[in-house]
C-alpha cells in the first residue's frame, strides 16, 4: 500500500508541474491550424511542417501508451481524478472479427466500477454493434460518433451527467483507443486524457498491412513527422525498447534517445 501511495504522490507532483489541462487547451488551439478534414497528402504535410513541436505533440502524442487495455494503470488515472473512461470497441477491447466481449473485458469493467470509474463505449460503429456490446457489458454506449470530431465525446459527458447527476469536467474524462487520428487526435483536441493501445487480433494486423500496400494515409504521415522530429515513435510490436508509458511517465523512446546521445551516438 505504501508503494502505491508513493507512486500516486509522484504522479500528482509531475502533473502539478506539467498540468494536462494546459496542454489540452493548447491542443485545441493548435488543432484549428489543421482544419477539420483530410485534404490530401501534400496539403497535410505542408500544414504539419508549419506547426511547432509543441503543437504537434499536444495534438498527436497520447498521455498513455500501452500494449493493450489490461496494461493501463487505471489506479494512476483514478488518482489523477478520472471518473469516466470511454473505450473504442473494434481492435481496442476486442479484435475486429470477434462479435462479443471477452470475459476479461467484463472483469476489467467491473474492477473499474469498484474503483469509482465509470466505463462507457464510444465507437464509430453503427448502433447495432454498440448496443450489443453495451448490453453484454452492462454499460452505456454511444455509437456512430464520427471520431475524431468532438460530438461523441460531448455526448459521453452529457450522458454521464444525466445519469449520475454530477457535472463532469473534461479533466475527469479519459478515452482509450487504438487509432492515432480518431482516438488520440480527437481526444486531445477535445481536452481529455488520451490512452493509446495497440490493435488487438490477427485480422487487424492483416488490415494494417493492406493499408501499407494501398498507400499512405493520414496516420502514416503524422507518424512520419513525429518520428522525424523525435517527438513520438511507435515501434514494431515485438521490438525491444518500445516506448510504453503510463500517465505522468517519460516515454521510453526519450530515455533511449538520451542514452544514445550520452554515448555520442
Amino acid at each position: 500500500m505504501g508503494k502505491i501511495k508513493k507512486a500516486a504522490n509522484e504522479v500528482l507532483e509531475i502533473l502539478e508541474r506539467y498540468p494536462i489541462a494546459a496542454v489540452k487547451a493548447f491542443a485545441k488551439e493548435a488543432g484549428k491550424k489543421l482544419g477539420d478534414t483530410w485534404s490530401g497528402e501534400k496539403e497535410l504535410r505542408k500544414k504539419l511542417k508549419q506547426m511547432s513541436d509543441d503543437e504537434l505533440a499536444a495534438i498527436y502524442v497520447p498521455d498513455v501508451y500501452q500494449k493493450d487495455i489490461y496494461s493501463i494503470d487505471y489506479e494512476t488515472l483514478r488518482v489523477h481524478g478520472i471518473k469516466l473512461i470511454t473505450f473504442d470497441i473494434d481492435d481496442t477491447i476486442v479484435a475486429l472479427d470477434i462479435g462479443k466481449p471477452l470475459n476479461t473485458v467484463k472483469v476489467l469493467f467491473d474492477d473499474l466500477r469498484r474503483m469509482g470509474i465509470v466505463p462507457m463505449l464510444l465507437t464509430n460503429n453503427a448502433d447495432a454493434k454498440g448496443k450489443s456490446f453495451a448490453q453484454k457489458l452492462g454499460v452505456d454506449y454511444i455509437a456512430d460518433t464520427k471520431k475524431p470530431y468532438s460530438i461523441g465525446f460531448k455526448t459521453a459527458l452529457a450522458k454521464y451527467e444525466e445519469k449520475y447527476h454530477e457535472k463532469l469536467k473534461k479533466s475527469e474524462m479519459a478515452h482509450v483507443g487504438n487509432y492515432l487520428i480518431n482516438d488520440i487526435k480527437g481526444g486531445n483536441i477535445f481536452g481529455i486524457t488520451t490512452c493509446l493501445v495497440r490493435r488487438t487480433g490477427k485480422l487487424s494486423h492483416v488490415g494494417a498491412g493492406m493499408h501499407e500496400l494501398v498507400g499512405i494515409n493520414e496516420s502514416h504521415i503524422v507518424r512520419e513527422e513525429l518520428k522525424a522530429r523525435e517527438l513520438w515513435h511507435k515501434y514494431r510490436q515485438y521490438e525491444n525498447g518500445d516506448q510504453y508509458y503510463q500517465l505522468g511517465e517519460e516515454p521510453g523512446y526519450k530515455k533511449l534517445l538520451k542514452a544514445l546521445r550520452s554515448c555520442g551516438l
